[in-house]
């Protein structure tokens, strides 16, 4: 398992094994501190699992959501492209 990336002092962290990736939330870790202690709360515990195909997909969604409309038509050629040949290693 490869951690992708940790948030707040591991309140939320993104991990990757063999091509799925889990996120998950944790209520026991502590977020912030001295006088921003509490800023942030979490409440409860939990993880969505994603597998690489739908973990592809929500990146590909959320960079198109921070493209200027200019670039959207070359950024679907691309998503195509690279779609085409993650399918074709399948």
């Amino acid at each position: 398992m490869k951690q992708i990336v940790s948030l707040a002092n591991g309140a939320v962290v993104l991990n990757e094994d063999q091509g799925v990736f889990t996120l998950s939330l944790s209520e026991s870790a502590s977020v912030g501190g001295g006088s921003a202690a509490g800023v942030v709360k979490v409440q409860g515990s939990g993880s969505v699992v994603l597998d690489a195909e739908t973990g592809l997909k929500l990146g590909e969604a959320l960079l198109n959501s921070h493209l200027p409309a200019s670039m959207q038509p070359l950024a679907q050629v691309v998503e195509g492209v690279a779609n085409q040949a993650i399918k074709a290693l399948e």
